[in-house]
């Protein structure tokens, strides 16, 4: 114990003497004046610091200049210059007194002396680069030499230790500095030339939630990725982690975007001091992090696709994507869009897509829902760039977008390869009839009405003799990724023909480096659905059927039709309105078209003469058939008018009903008859045809049949005034979105046919309004409806027809596995 106590008080005896002799170490340097202190030395230059009156401008003041060597005046002209002393720890704005002010090199320029790390610690050694003995050299993060003035990224005590000996040359353009959310940076003097021994640091910042995206759309350095260089670096100076380095190598090209991992991104331009160049241009742009299961925006080479976040499902409020696609350098970009589901306004959510490396590129065009814009869903680079911006706002979010992109030569303007084609016409190779290029790997997406499909015939094929080398591929559908329709090439025993089963279809011409030929010619023509209508020719007759159904839609009565010879008259039945002649008469011509006989006749009808007004647009059908040498192929197409005259009325809503293969009503089941077998899921969506969503759609009733014509008498409810009445019916969506979504399990009549009908009522009302029959569910009684007035369709969707029994058992133990 007596030995504690006397070992205490000899430790506090010394620290007294210590204290002590530090005090009286002070006063001898108030007395004599310290090398660090302005006592008895104003306008001179002592040890590391200056009391000098230009220590104010070069930043190397000594920390009592203002105490012994500063008039009244200049002390309050040189008291706004945040000074640490009595403010360790605090952020001074322009400066700081933090201990992370080392990490960041923003310190106070007194910051050592009155906040040092520790009682200990050498006043000259902080964690930050230091110029003591290393004038005239880069540290890193800054510099020691004489051109740090002219960048502005000097080391802290760079005045101390490198006394300027130059004067700070002038600049009208900034190098380096701090940019935050999104806008873009560029060398000294761009687009002139940059100056040598350059040593420019930007530091981008975003909201503390968001990422960063660098995209360079111009570069042009000096060809030595070791003299003039890009250095991008993920966090907020250049010891963060190295994201890569950008130069003229052509090695370095594929390199030109980049992603924060934090709101922090630092960009170093450093150059030497020989050769220079126009420098660089780089646009970066502020946006919501990418999850690993939705990646948003990136760069993309060669073929493929790009999508929104987390599609299929719904993508996120705030998005701010940006894909850049790159092709080879001699190569050209198609992107086409197959399926787009965004808010319906135009301004809100948005797909810009423009013609280079970045947003500041031509533009290209803008994809939204507004249906005025649906015929622009395909694209085509004048370069081997593209970039894609999709911008979401914050409200009303959907299904999104995907789009396939495909690299190609390019086209020429004598000899175009690949595009967008709509209605009906015709395509070929390029240079066709002269001989095609090639390495060629051209795509058309056609397009028809979306009541309508395509047909596609060739009628000349010369291609090389090898099917695996030169070909055509036809797809049902908008892209390259829809259902594989056929194969074209040399081989006599390939298709020439085909329909497709939606208002699209996609064509690839693919050629390899040997032999070439005069390629093809291809006709397409826009047409009717079986469903709707079809022609039949033979050697002898020609039979045309027309559904009662479709011309009941467009206003017309089959009684009202006529062909070229105005005596051939039809006969109508309940359903069908159907013309057979020989096929030399009722008014049909014969031409020769490539070597093939054509038949045509137009289709038309009698418009309505009665009453004070009239819907009816003008009718004219044109009906054609090819022969064949050895098969017969026919077409059935419509021709619309502009030309009509309009009314205004009042309207109905616009619904559809489809059926979908998945419960994530992706896919829409385009078979018709959409064959099923017991007990099967069926997924029913029915929409408006044009969202909008201000509107809600609700279930309210939901009837089988297996006749379309009579739902009441043989009838099965899978729903009733919008309470299931089916154990199997379960509602997805109903009451809540534009849409609504439900399934039930397959079932058959009994003593009735393979066939099943499904009608639906749908109720329309306003997404506002919380006391509109959408809103209150089930309700069987049949009382006085006291809610909002709100609108009804009714929808017929099928036929559902059930395979034979023994596909029904192949199928059973598939669905089990699935």
């Amino acid at each position: 114990m007596w030995t504690l106590v006397v070992l205490c008080s000899v430790i506090a005896s010394l620290r007294a003497q210590g204290a002590d002799q530090l005090q009286q170490s002070e006063e001898r340097n108030l007395a004599t004046g310290s090398p660090d202190s302005c006592l008895n030395s104003c306008g001179n230059h002592v040890g590391n610091c200056s009391c000098s009156s230009s220590c104010g401008t070069n930043g190397d003041c000594c920390p009592d200049y203002y105490d012994y060597c500063s008039s009244s005046a200049e002390t309050a002209a040189h008291t706004a210059r945040p000074s640490c002393r009595y403010n360790c720890g605090w952020d001074m704005g322009s400066c700081s007194c933090t201990s992370s002010c080392q990490y960041y090199g923003n310190c106070c320029h007194d910051y050592n002396y009155y906040c040092p790390a520790s009682t200990t610690q050498d006043p000259y050694v902080t964690p930050q680069p230091s110029c003591r003995y290393n004038c005239g050299r880069h540290m890193g993060s800054c510099s020691c030499s004489s051109s740090c003035q002219y960048n502005g990224n000097c080391c802290n005590d760079y005045y101390s230790y490198c006394q300027v000996t130059t004067d700070m040359p002038a600049t009208a353009s900034p190098c380096g500095g701090s940019l935050s959310g999104s806008g873009s940076v560029s060398s000294p003097n761009h687009p002139n030339n940059y100056h040598d021994n350059a040593n420019c640091v930007w530091q981008l910042i975003a909201a503390h939630d968001q990422r960063i995206f660098l995209s360079f759309d111009y570069l042009q350095l000096e060809n030595c990725c070791d003299c003039d260089y890009i250095n991008v670096y993920d966090g907020p100076s250049v010891n963060s982690r190295f994201l890569g380095k950008v130069c003229n190598d052509s090695r370095q090209q594929s390199t030109l975007s980049f992603y924060s991992t934090s709101n922090y991104m630092t960009v170093l331009f450093r150059t030497d001091g020989s050769v220079v160049g126009r420098g660089f241009n780089a646009d970066f742009i502020s946006s919501l992090p990418e999850s690993s299961a939705s990646p948003c925006g990136g760069s993309l080479s060669g073929s493929g696709s790009v999508s929104s976040p987390n599609h299929p499902n719904n993508y996120h409020d705030n998005a701010n994507c940006v894909w850049q696609l790159s092709a080879a350098h001699d190569q050209r970009i198609f992107l086409s869009f197959d399926y787009l589901q965004l808010e319906n306004c135009c301004d809100c959510d948005y797909i810009n897509v423009y013609d280079g490396p970045s947003v500041n590129s031509r533009f290209l065009g803008k994809v939204c829902s507004d249906s005025r814009q649906q015929s622009t869903l395909s694209f085509y680079s004048t370069s081997n760039y593209m970039t894609v911006l999709f911008r979401t706002d914050g409200s009303v979010v959907g299904q999104g977008f995907n789009a396939d992109f495909i690299s190609s030569l390019p086209e020429s303007s004598a000899s175009p390869c690949g595009g967008s084609l709509y209605g009906s016409g015709s395509f070929s190779s390029p240079n066709h009839p002269n001989n095609y290029h090639d390495n060629a790997n051209c795509v058309w997406q056609l397009s028809a009405a979306h009541d309508q499909r395509i047909f596609l015939s060739f009628d000349y094929l010369q291609l090389e003799n090898c099917c695996d080398c030169d070909y055509i591929n036809v797809y049902d559908g908008p892209s390259v990724n829809s259902r594989f329709l056929g194969k074209v090439c040399n081989d006599s025993r390939q298709q020439s023909t085909f329909y497709s089963t939606s208002n699209y279809m996609t064509v690839v011409f693919r050629t390899d480096g040997s032999v070439v030929g005069r390629g093809f010619n291809a006709d397409f023509i826009s047409s009717l659905p079986e469903s709707s209508g079809r022609v039949d020719c033979s050697s002898d007759n020609m039979n045309i059927v027309i559904e009662r159904s479709y011309l009941n839609s467009l206003g017309y009565d089959g009684h009202s039709l006529y062909l070229n010879d105005q005596y051939c008259r039809p006969q109508v039945s309940s359903y069908q309105v159907v013309f057979n002649f020989p096929i030399n008469t009722c008014g049909n011509v014969r031409k020769f078209e490539n070597g093939r006989i054509v038949y045509t006749n137009s289709l038309r009808a009698y418009a309505s003469t009665s009453g004070e007004i009239t819907r009816q647009s003008h009718f004219k059908m044109n009906v054609g058939c090819r022969m064949e040498p050895d098969s017969v192929s026919q077409i059935m197409y419509v021709v619309r008018h502009n030309d009509n005259s309009s009314i205004t009325g009042t309207g109905r809503f616009n619904t559809s009903m489809a059926f979908y293969t998945s419960n994530n009503f992706y896919y829409q089941v385009t078979e018709v008859p959409y064959m099923v077998t017991l007990n099967q899921y069926m997924y029913v969506q029915v929409d408006l045809r044009r969202g909008d969503s201000s509107l809600v759609l609700y279930l309210d009733t939901c009837v089988t049949s297996p006749s379309p014509h009579d739902l009441q008498n043989r009838s099965y409810y899978l729903v009733r005034n919008g309470c299931p009445v089916d154990n199997t019916y379960y509602a997805y969506v109903s009451g809540t979105r534009p849409y609504a979504r439900f399934r039930f399990q397959a079932f058959q009549f009994l003593r009735a046919t393979e066939s099943l009908y499904i009608q639906c009522k749908v109720l329309i009302c306003p997404a506002s309004d919380n006391n509109s029959r959408c809103r209150r569910g089930c309700y069987n009684r049949a009382a006085r409806d006291v809610g909002s007035k709100h609108d009804s369709q009714t929808l017929v969707l099928g036929p559902i027809q059930f395979k034979e029994p023994e596909k029904q058992e192949e199928e059973t133990p598939k669905q089990e596995k699935a």
